[in-house]
This record gives structure tokens, sequence and C-alpha cells, in this order.
């Protein structure tokens, strides 16, 4: 069973990564409401335009976040970072079906401590592979920049963690602090100069 459920999720992924192709492009209007505990953000409207292969382009009035992941790209990239995919809810509604997987990062842990051997060797590269694995931490580098015309726009992971939302917000604080739109602004004037 394991190897035909196995073969499913890959028939699954591919059938809805060619649905996928088949869109060349579409538009869509959301509106996101967030509710984080210490972090408000009243209910935010967003326009956006995508393009295959990935063109995105997001419209909005001052700043946002959206998931980095999901929305806009293709299922097979949503799941290239995942390890040992199972079905959540196989026999509920066909038309409605969750896989689950482990982060590759997660595989690797387990492969490090899955026997004596592997322990001990462990002991010896402890902070080094500690150091990598910081260095991976997906979170540390939530939050995308979409430039707006009125303003920027920081996409975020849709199923991140406090500690990757306190990055995307920490990205918001050092695009508003540092005036990003401004220092843009700036450094494309000489192109107004020349018309």
């Amino acid at each position: 069973m394991a190897g035909d459920s196995s073969n499913y999720i890959k028939k699954l992924i591919l059938n809805t990564e060619q649905q996928y192709q088949k869109v060349s492009d579409f538009q869509v209007e959301m509106e996101i409401n967030l509710s984080v505990p210490g972090f408000r953000m009243p209910k935010k409207k967003f326009k956006v335009f995508f393009k295959q292969p990935n063109k995105v382009k997001i419209n909005t009035k001052g700043f946002g976040v959206l998931p980095k992941t999901g929305l806009f790209t293709s299922p097979s990239d949503n799941f290239d970072n995942l390890k040992s995919l199972s079905i959540l809810n196989y026999n509920e509604n066909p038309n409605e079906i969750t896989i689950s997987g482990k982060l590759i990062t997660d595989s690797l842990k387990e492969s490090l401590t899955s026997n004596l051997l592997s322990k001990l060797s462990l002991i010896f590269s402890y902070f080094s592979l500690k150091k990598f694995k910081s260095k991976l931490d997906p979170r540390k580098y939530n939050g995308a920049i979409f430039l707006g015309l009125n303003g920027p726009v920081v996409k975020s992971h849709g199923g991140t963690d406090a500690v990757g939302f306190y990055h995307s917000i920490d990205l918001c604080y050092k695009i508003m602090k540092g005036n990003l739109m401004h220092e843009i602004r700036n450094n494309l004037s000489h192109l107004n100069d020349k018309e």
C-alpha cells in the first residue's frame, strides 16, 4: 500500500501541475484579514496579476503581508522541499485531498540519529551542523519584497510560525526605516531628467 500511496501522490501532483500549466494568466482580487497576537493589520485588499511561467504583480495601498509560497508557485515547486509525502484525508472528500510531508531538514535529522555510529559522529559535528541548520532556516528569510506604485508589499509564507512572521515584520520595518521607496525614486530620478 505504501508504494501505491506514493505513486498515487505523484500522480496527483503531476495532474495538478498539468492543470496549473494550462493557466496562461489570471487576475484575482483578494482581501486578507490577519489575526496574530501582538500584531495588528487591518483588512487589506490586494489585486494580483499572474502570468506564466512565474510573473506576479501585486497592487495594494500601503504595505501588506502575503504568503511567499503556495499562492503563486506551481504545485511541483510546492512539494519539491518535502519528503515522506502522505495523504491526510484519503477517504473523506475525493475532491479535497490534503498531502503532508516532512521538510528535508527533518529527514536529515532522522538520518543523523538513526544508529549508534551516526549519533557518535553527530557529537563531533554538532556545532557545525547547528550553524548550518540555522543558515538553512527558511523562517529567517521569510518575506519577499514586491515594489508597488504607492509602496512596497512584503509577501510572507503562509505556513510560517512566529519566528518567520517576526522576520517578515522586521523586513517591513527595515524597508520603512531605510526609506526604500524614496531611495529607489532618487536612484531612478536621472531617467526623468533625460526626457
